[in-house]
């Protein structure tokens, strides 16, 4: 999940995207999302539910959303919700509290600035979203800065109050609370979400956001720590291995017929996402200290070597 919600398709839990996905698309999971955390919080789907059952449970196209990202035949879709939002059975937490939690999370995401970009508004305020970024891809010190409090202050609340967009996100999740107490998943809740999560007129598909944008290629070193997650993860079929090798000569190809000043800043998006997924194929232990085993990383190392993404001395 660490893996798929940083790299991979479920961004939008951060309010991201997976790079070259349109808005709109991201904006309809969000939503999806969005009635999911909302109902299980005000308690109208039981936490007890499977994961895999739970696309039943939701309106109109959110089914098939659900569906498509929690198929039935992956790990995951056998827990409860409970399990999902690492509540043990008997033991401390709330999973109900914790799907407002991710529910907040989502739409405060939105509003900061290496996560979204929004049409400007007087005042230093931002409007309805023309794009989500991509989170591969982008320097990960620039995404950190623009993610905490930055205004002058010598408190936090001060820092807050003072730094640009943070009080919109905090209106809008307190929009939220007063919503979640009101009334169950309804049109008005829908509308609400959709005015929130509104897009502009003219949308563009996500990308890293043009001032977070790395400056170099990752190392291996930087790649691996990122997608540790992943290693343990869900399992993937073989055709992504056919995926994988297609992908990296069209991007090998690529930066070839690009100047050497673009490559200094081309992405390995195709890259960040399906090496992780072949990591998750060639890494998964039930003992999370493991390292990969020896078959996997082998494979992968000639693979990276074979495209030239990385130099030999880099693993």
């Amino acid at each position: 999940m660490l893996a798929r919600s940083h790299f991979g398709d479920l961004q939008f839990l951060h309010g991201m995207a997976l790079a070259g996905e349109e808005a709109a698309t991201t904006r309809d999971n969000m939503l999806m999302w969005a009635e999911f955390t909302y109902r299980v919080g005000r308690g109208d789907i039981d936490v007890n539910t499977l994961i895999k059952d739970v696309a039943n449970l939701l309106a109109g196209e959110n089914k098939g959303r659900f569906a498509a990202l929690f198929p039935p035949n992956i790990p995951v879709a056998q827990l409860t919700i409970q399990q999902f939002f690492g509540v043990k059975d008997g033991g401390p937490g709330d999973a109900k509290a914790r799907a407002i939690g991710s529910l907040l999370h989502m739409v405060e995401d939105t509003f900061a600035e290496s996560h979204t970009e929004r049409e400007e508004l007087e005042g230093g305020k931002v409007g309805r979203i023309i794009s989500f970024h991509a989170f591969s891809g982008q320097k990960t010190g620039l995404h950190h800065q623009a993610d905490v409090p930055s205004g002058p202050g010598k408190t936090t609340e001060e820092k807050i109050l003072a730094t640009p967009r943070a009080m919109q996100a905090v209106d809008a999740a307190t929009r939220v609370l007063k919503m979640l107490k009101k009334l169950p998943w309804t049109t008005e809740v829908v509308a609400m979400f959709e005015d929130i999560l509104g897009l502009a007129k003219h949308t563009t598909v996500a990308g890293p956001g043009g001032k977070f944008v790395a400056d170099t290629l990752p190392t291996l070193s930087q790649f691996k720590a990122d997608t540790k997650a992943g290693w343990w993860a869900r399992r993937s079929s073989d055709s992504h291995l056919t995926t994988i090798d297609t992908d990296l000569k069209a991007y090998d190809k690529y930066r070839k017929d690009i100047s050497k000043d673009k490559q200094k800043r081309a992405l390995i998006v195709v890259t960040y996402y399906h090496v992780q997924t072949w990591l998750k194929r060639y890494g998964r232990s039930d003992d999370a200290t493991k390292k990969l085993r020896k078959p996997g990383i082998q494979k992968l190392r000639n693979k990276l070597r074979e495209h030239r993404l990385f130099p030999e001395n880099m693993w």
